[in-house]
């Protein structure tokens, strides 16, 4: 994915919770609820990994 921006410059994969990246809302129980990437301008495919958050409600 290409990301010319740098939004996802916070999505750090070796911490343990995403709840502390940038545009993406988790609920009470830190599960993720919401990644709000619209007005990022990236290009390319989506992870099929989305696929496995349980609780996410808006892509």
């Amino acid at each position: 994915m290409a990301d010319p921006n740098n939004v996802l410059q916070s999505w750090d994969p070796t911490l343990v919770n995403p709840c502390t990246w940038f545009h993406v809302t988790c609920n009470s129980e830190n599960s993720v609820t919401r990644v709000d990437l619209g007005n990022a301008n990236l290009t390319g495919q989506l992870v099929p990994q989305l696929g496995s958050l349980p609780n996410l409600q808006y892509l």
